[in-house]
Parts: structure tokens; C-alpha cells; sequence
């Protein structure tokens, strides 16, 4: 019994040489201390690894620790520490402006108290246990794992929170616990703690439980969702899928996709830089578990409040979901396969993270061309127009408008009045009234009804979320033609199609009125940049000079490919994820002279042929933006042919 108390709470243990077997020469005897402390018969390189991970984090402060893990440069860690609020602990003050780093400052408080971090993926997690016990590591989000064969037992802990949770409680309530006694009965009272990626011990823990969890909680707020730290009465469904929205918003990801498998479960995708990725320590979700989201989803968002999982049509639902890790809007899309025969009710589910902050967004720190910033700041300085960003989805569109609006702000300060109608806000703007339309069945009209309000209450500038209909497109251009800057996005693939398609949207009576009404259309979309401490520059080949020249023939554009080109290092570094550090906006930009107006009228009004003659019109094309960050070595050809 005391061996089993002297691993769970931390004490000083005196240095053994128990390690001997299997034992690497040179072993330091800190190292040795260690392992036997954590019960390690043969010293493996996990167990190695792990010690000395512990080591060296026992000598470093946290924002150093941060640091190794690449989250950031030394200069930033200087910039953040120079602004820290004094009665304001490092690691606390760290977390809450930089919230990705959530995980690893876990990890760093675990190594202070000689706590290991072990990768589960490389470990046995007992199974064959009993449902007290499986029900007692659920609420303490912690797994039992074999850490060798032979060896003595792991109690890993998803956070550092629940692991000084246990930690904490007095040596009765330890005995009397069921892992304590599962423990006893199965490794007579041996066991230490540890931490390990949450994502790994959800999913793990997952498949301990039964196949009739049911989804407690469900509907306790309207579309609402927030998780506490220190909730015990919270559902298997919502602890998972709290744990993946949580690592979304630490790693800045915006979008999940829980794709059907044959099996009736999920495989798990995130989308990172741009690209699909399998999400650390998380790639699928039984059958039974797929049901469970499926029907929390579904009625927590709204989308069918019913509670059941069978739908024949697409549904989509909304919530807002808040944790200790930030806050963020969800969008949630459902929609059913409709396979003849599948008896698995298969739904592809598409969650769009949109983190919930009031921190103003700079337009000069978005990493936007400089001759579209200075066309932005006219376009702001304006009393009326209609400022249009385009491109495809996940293009950043309403961040640079946010950016724009700022500016707007700046500029003009408590002078002007502005509103925006979104749907839904994605974050608060100062000096903005901001509003949402009525989510309400039965009123389809509801933003075309408020956007004319809006005329109303004597605004100077207008945000509309987005023109996705007929009657929104006239309601903007009518207000842009009466003494209103008016913003707002479209999907389309660059400016003059963005013209061409709202021309297409509003009455052929009022295409004079729009190509009036219009005074800047932006194209944008964004590109994975390359991490420059691993990458390389090497000379271009000729198939990528084959490649780069066909495209720009398709295109109509012209160009010249570097002799050198930098290529991203797959396998990454400290400083970056597989080669690729960031994302950055390639931009066009066609401000609507009085030239560019009149090319634009043949083109909209008499519906002739005339993109190349409005293209010419463009102050800055793509190709411009993206060339500039190809030959400064910040983007692979890759990313040119977009």
C-alpha cells in the first residue's frame, strides 16, 4: 500500500540503481532515480526519453520550455513577458494570449513535478477492467496503462488538471477508490502517474465505455455549450468532442470533418494550412460513438431538436460553445448519404470552428500586399461605395474586411456610425453595433428585413456578412448608391468574375446603378508558407518549368520562373509542422476607376465579352501577389499554381 502512495504523490525519492537490467551505459543516475521512481524494470528509450525530458524541464522557466516546443521565437517571448500584468503568473498570462499553447504548458507543469509524458500510441491500455472502474477513470479523464510487459501500471492523465486533481486527495479517499483496488488486485498497489495527449486517452477511454452511453445534458442550454474544467456531471459525447474543439482553437484550426466510414463510425480530419490532416492522437470514432455525436450535434445545435439521427435532407445548426481553452461560434452542416440499403443511418458532418475574440485586427498585420492596403484605406475614406472581398471559403475574406473596418475606425474614430448584420458574428469589432438575424422558423425575409431597417437609423458604414441572394445584392448596392460605404463577400474566383456575378444578382434596371454603386473589389485566398529555418532552395526542373508555363498560358498571364526555387522539409522541425509554418493572403485588387466603370457597363450591362479588358484595370492580379512571396522564398511553385 505505501509503494502504490509513494508514486501517486510526489516525494523525494533517493537514488537506486534498480535500472541496472537492460540499462544503457552512461546512464546518468538522475535519470535512474527517475525510472525507478515511475516503477521501469528495463531502462527502454521511451522510458529514457521520458526522464530526460524531465530533466531538462526541471532547469528550464515555462516561457523557455514553450519556446523548445516551437510554439514561439525567443522575440516573442520577450514581447510577451514585457507586457505581462504584475500578480499575473508566467504560464497563466501566456495561455491566455497565446491559447495554442494550452497543451504544452500542461506538459511543462507535469515535468515540474516529475511527472512523464507518455505517447499512448506506444503502450498497452488495460481493457479488461471492471465498469466502476472504467466510470471512475472517465470522470477523472485518466487511462490505465501497462507501461512495459511485466512492468507496473500508469495512471495517464488527458490533463494536468485532473492529474494534481488526483494527486490531491487524502490517502483514504485514494484507498477506497475502485482503481486503487483494480490496481491492488491486478499489480499489488503499484502505480505512477503521467500525462499524455488528450486527444489519445478520449479516444482510448472511448472505447472502454459500453455501447448504450446515452448523451446526458443534451439541451440544458438554447444552442449554447460551455464546458467547465471542473465538471463532473458532463457526458462521455461532450468530453471528446469538447477535447477536439479545444485542440482546434489551441492549434488555430477552423475546420473539422467527421467523415462516415463503411463501419457506421467517423474517420476524423482537421484542416491545417489548407491541407486535410488526421488530428493528434485522434483519427476515428466507433459506431457507437458516431451515433452518440451524431444526436448531441444535431439537437444541441438545433438542427433537429427531436433528438433522433435520421434525416433525409440536409440540415444545418449552429452553437456556441465556450471552454477554459477560449470561445467560439460552431457551424455545423449535416448531411445524410442516403446509401440504399445502409443501415447505419451514414451522415457526413462538417463543423466550422469560428473563435469568439474582441482583440482589434490591424489590416497591416494581416500580411496584405501593400498596394491592397492602399487601396483599402481609399475605399475607407469614402462616404459611399460598395467594397467587395471575394474568393473562395476558408480565403480569409471577413478577417481583412475586419481588418478594413478597423481601419475605418481609426480614420474616423466616434464620427462615424457604423452596423453590420452577420451571420453569425464571428468576432466583436470595436465601434461597430453589431447585430445577428432572428434564427426563427418562418422568416426567410429576416435579413432582407433588417438590412432595410438598418437605412433607418442613419448608418455611415454597413457590414453585411456576406451577398448571397438576389434581394441582399440590391439591398447594397441601393444603400452604397445613397451616401453609405457598404462592405461585404461573394464567392468568386477573382475580381472581375465577383463584378460579373453580381451583376448577374441585381435587376437589369439597376446594373448601372451597381457598376456606379461599386468603388473596390478584392480577390483573395491563402497559401501555405514555408518554415524558414528547415527549408531549402534548389535550382527549378524542367518539369516545374513545363508546369509554370502551362499554367500561365491557361491563365492568359505572363511571368518568369526563378532559376531557384525553396522546397519545404516534409519532416519539419522544432520551428514548424511537416515543413510549413503559417498561411499568408495572395491578393488582387480592382479599384473601379471611371475607365474601369465604363469597360465594366459593356461587360455587365450588354453582356459582352469584355474580362480582359476590365481585368486590365487591376492595380495588383495573383500571380503579382504570389510571385512576390515565390522569389522572396516564402512559398513553394506549389502555391503559384493555385
Amino acid at each position: 500500500m505505501s509503494g502504490m502512495l509513494s508514486r501517486i504523490i510526489p516525494q523525494n525519492v533517493q537514488a537506486t540503481d534498480k535500472v541496472a537490467a537492460g540499462a544503457i551505459d552512461g546512464l546518468s543516475r538522475e535519470v535512474k532515480e527517475l525510472l525507478n521512481k515511475w516503477g521501469w524494470k528495463t531502462a527502454t528509450p521511451l522510458a529514457i526519453a521520458a526522464a530526460e525530458e524531465v530533466i531538462a524541464t526541471r532547469s528550464m522557466r515555462s516561457g523557455e520550455f514553450l519556446v523548445s516546443r516551437g510554439h514561439f521565437t525567443d522575440e516573442r517571448l520577450s514581447e510577451l513577458l514585457s507586457d505581462q500584468p504584475k500578480d499575473t503568473r508566467t504560464l497563466e498570462y501566456i495561455q491566455n494570449v497565446e491559447p495554442q499553447t494550452a497543451l504544452d504548458a500542461d506538459r511543462y507543469m507535469a515535468a515540474c513535478t516529475e511527472a512523464p509524458f507518455y505517447p499512448l500510441a506506444e503502450m498497452e491500455v488495460l481493457s479488461k477492467i471492471s465498469p466502476e472502474v472504467i466510470a471512475e477513470l472517465d470522470r477523472y479523464d485518466a487511462l490505465l496503462v501497462l507501461t512495459e510487459p511485466e512492468g507496473t501500471l500508469a495512471l495517464v492523465f488527458a490533463t494536468y488538471t485532473q492529474l494534481s486533481r488526483f494527486r490531491s486527495q487524502g490517502r483514504g479517499e485514494v484507498l477506497n477508490s475502485a482503481i486503487y483496488q483494480e490496481v491492488v488486485n491486478l499489480h499489488g498497489g503499484e502505480l505512477h502517474v503521467a500525462l499524455s495527449h488528450p486527444l489519445s486517452v478520449a479516444k482510448a477511454l472511448r472505447e472502454l465505455q459500453s455501447s448504450d452511453e446515452n448523451t446526458t445534458g443534451v439541451g440544458r442550454y438554447a444552442n449554447e455549450w460551455v464546458v467547465s474544467k471542473t465538471a463532473t456531471n458532463i457526458s462521455p459525447v461532450e468530453k471528446d468532442l469538447a477535447r477536439l474543439l479545444d485542440y482546434c482553437l489551441a492549434e488555430e484550426i477552423n475546420d473539422i470533418s467527421l467523415m462516415p466510414a463503411r463501419n457506421g463510425g467517423y474517420e476524423v480530419a482537421v484542416r491545417r494550412y489548407g491541407d486535410l490532416v488526421t488530428p493528434e492522437g485522434l483519427s476515428s470514432y466507433s459506431p457507437e460513438m458516431a451515433s452518440s455525436i451524431k444526436r448531441f450535434l444535431m439537437t444541441q445545435s438545433g438542427a433537429n431538436p427531436t433528438q433522433a439521427t435520421r434525416i433525409s435532407e440536409p440540415r444545418d445548426g449552429s452553437i456556441a460553445y465556450r471552454s477554459s481553452v477560449g470561445a467560439c461560434f460552431l457551424r455545423c452542416s449535416f448531411i445524410p448519404t442516403n446509401h440504399r440499403g445502409d443501415l447505419n443511418n451514414s451522415m457526413s458532418i462538417s463543423l466550422r470552428v469560428l473563435p469568439q475574440t474582441s482583440k482589434p485586427i490591424e489590416v497591416k498585420a494581416l500580411g496584405l500586399p501593400e498596394q491592397v492596403i492602399k487601396d483599402l484605406s481609399l475605399a475607407m475614406r469614402l462616404t459611399s461605395g460598395l467594397i467587395i472581398v471575394v474568393g473562395p471559403t476558408n480565403s480569409g475574406k471577413s478577417t481583412t474586411i475586419a481588418g478594413a473596418i478597423n481601419e475605418h475606425v481609426n480614420i474616423f474614430g466616434e464620427k462615424r456610425k457604423r452596423l453590420s448584420l452577420e451571420d453569425p458574428i464571428e468576432r466583436h469589432i470595436a465601434g461597430v453595433i453589431q447585430f445577428e438575424p432572428s434564427a426563427k422558423e418562418g422568416q426567410a425575409g429576416r435579413l432582407e428585413q433588417m438590412l432595410r431597417a438598418f437605412k433607418r437609423h442613419d448608418p455611415d458604414m454597413i457590414w453585411v456578412g456576406e451577398i448571397r441572394d438576389m434581394e441582399t445584392a440590391e439591398i447594397c448596392v441601393d444603400s452604397a448608391s445613397s451616401g453609405h460605404v457598404v462592405v461585404s463577400t461573394l464567392h468568386a474566383n477573382d475580381t472581375v468574375s465577383g463584378i460579373d456575378l453580381l451583376g448577374r444578382l441585381v435587376p437589369e434596371t439597376k446594373a448601372f446603378q451597381l457598376i456606379e454603386a461599386v468603388s473596390l473589389v478584392i480577390s483573395q485566398r491563402l497559401i501555405k508558407t514555408v518554415c524558414p529555418h528547415c527549408s531549402e532552395r534548389t535550382p527549378s526542373t524542367e518539369e516545374e518549368q513545363w508546369l509554370f508555363d502551362s499554367y500561365l498560358a491557361r491563365m492568359g498571364e505572363k511571368a518568369t520562373l526563378p532559376e531557384t526555387v525553396v522546397r519545404a522539409n516534409k519532416d519539419g522541425c522544432n520551428e514548424c509542422r511537416n515543413g510549413y509554418n503559417g498561411q499568408l493572403p495572395i491578393c488582387e485588387s480592382l479599384p473601379m476607376t471611371r475607365q474601369a466603370r465604363d469597360d465594366t457597363m459593356d461587360m455587365v450591362v450588354q453582356r459582352q465579352a469584355k474580362h480582359a479588358e476590365v481585368a486590365r484595370h487591376r492595380s495588383l492580379t495573383l500571380l503579382d501577389s504570389v510571385m512576390t512571396l515565390l522569389h522572396e522564398g516564402r512559398v513553394e511553385l506549389g502555391s503559384v499554381l493555385t
